[in-house]
């Protein structure tokens, strides 16, 4: 596999068109899981290989479970039509067998609007319908949360998550 570094082309954004959509994003976090891969396994295509790491010797593979606010989300045919929903994503790492390319394996999305109809049935996605509330306080003086809860209701994957922010970088990072 070839290098992958960033160069202007690839951070040049590209204008949106067609049936393009954007949003501005809110409370946006990636909680990270170890996960026993034999769980995930039956969950992912056989052509992708689950990326795997040690901790305490024994292989555990990773699930992010994704949760951020849409402010805005909006078509770019459309700007005038607005909706503002949570949704919360929910993906495990894998690797292609055929590319060796590392990608994101989505297993689902749960999402709080009716505009889930859309994907879910329009392109067979797995998304599904939910309640997503959050209650969350950032304070610009300190650059931290002092408050993030987020909680999701009548799902596939009904989710509660409360994170502390110390307003510190994380301290420690596993390599695949």
């Amino acid at each position: 596999m070839d290098n992958l570094t960033f160069n202007d082309e690839l951070l040049a954004r590209q204008p949106a068109r067609g049936i393009d959509v954007e949003t501005t994003l809110a409370h946006f976090a990636i909680i990270t899981c170890l996960i026993d891969p034999a769980v995930l396994r039956p969950l992912i295509h056989p052509r992708f290989q689950l990326d795997l790491v040690e901790v305490d010797g024994q292989e555990r593979a990773l699930l992010s479970v994704v949760p951020f606010m849409d402010q805005d989300f909006r078509f770019v045919r459309f700007p005038w039509i607005r909706w503002r929903f949570g949704q919360t994503n929910y993906r495990v790492y894998v690797t292609d067998t055929q590319t060796g390319e590392h990608v994101a394996w989505f297993i689902g999305t749960s999402l709080d609007s009716w505009t889930v109809s859309i994907p879910r049935h329009l392109w067979k996605l797995p998304w599904h319908r939910a309640h997503i509330s959050f209650d969350c306080n950032y304070d610009e003086t300190t650059r931290r949360y002092t408050r993030y809860r987020m909680q999701t209701t009548d799902s596939w994957a009904d989710a509660e998550v409360e994170l502390q922010d110390t307003g510190q970088p994380p301290h420690r990072t596993v390599r695949l």
